[in-house]
């Protein structure tokens, strides 16, 4: 897309990107289920 090309990254590579809003449900189970998270150095390139 528009966004790879303009940053250079080639087909191989995919871009994600999640994005939460509002405020969590404390009482919905699914607030409370953490996993194992690695550093974001480890998956991140910044660019800039």
């Amino acid at each position: 897309g528009a966004v790879k090309e303009f940053l250079g990254i080639p087909e191989s590579k995919r871009l994600v990107l999640g994005i939460s809003i509002g405020y969590p449900d404390l009482e919905d189970k699914t607030n409370s289920f953490r996993t194992d998270r690695v550093d974001s150095s480890e998956i991140v390139k910044w660019i800039e």
